[in-house]
């Protein structure tokens, strides 16, 4: 079974990996993508099943599905090889995954600007994210930190 623990970031999808869920899989498929320069597209993002294959049409091609009668997601197939080139702009870096890789320095540097940040993302994870998406992502690391507003009220 996958454990981010025990792996710290580094991934290495392979044939019969196992996810406690869909959900993880999918965060370790992103992370997996986004740290080599690939952009996927998923043909099938079903409750039991995801098909995915790249987007620059090159032959890759990913089958994984939930293993019967539970949560756990497990990838059956790779087929082909990557043999696209590492590109900066990634689709599958939306401002939540940007979001939850800066959590811990936002934490400790909770006024850092965004240059600061979009450099240390474009330093860590090898892409150039606009001004925009480092701001959200800035945002959404803070609520990640202090809870979103409708959380603070509830606890009034």
């Amino acid at each position: 079974m996958w454990d981010e623990r025990m792996n710290m970031g580094k991934v290495d999808l392979a044939v019969g990996m196992k996810f406690e869920t869909r959900a993880k899989f999918r965060d370790v498929m992103r992370d997996w993508t986004v740290r080599r320069g690939w952009d996927l597209k998923l043909v099938k993002n079903e409750k039991h099943l995801i098909l995915a294959t790249c987007k620059n049409e090159c032959n890759w091609k990913l089958r994984a599905s939930s293993v019967t009668k539970s949560t756990t997601f497990q990838i059956k197939s790779i087929k082909g090889e990557h043999i696209c080139a590492h590109k900066v702009e990634n689709k599958q870096a939306n401002y939540k995954y940007i979001g939850k890789r800066l959590e811990s320095f936002v934490r400790d540097n909770p006024n850092e600007s965004l240059q600061s940040l979009k450099n240390k993302v474009r330093r860590e994870l090898q892409i150039e994210v606009s001004d925009y998406k480092v701001y959200r992502a800035k945002k959404y690391a803070l609520e990640l930190i202090r809870g979103d507003v409708k959380e603070q009220y509830a606890r009034l």
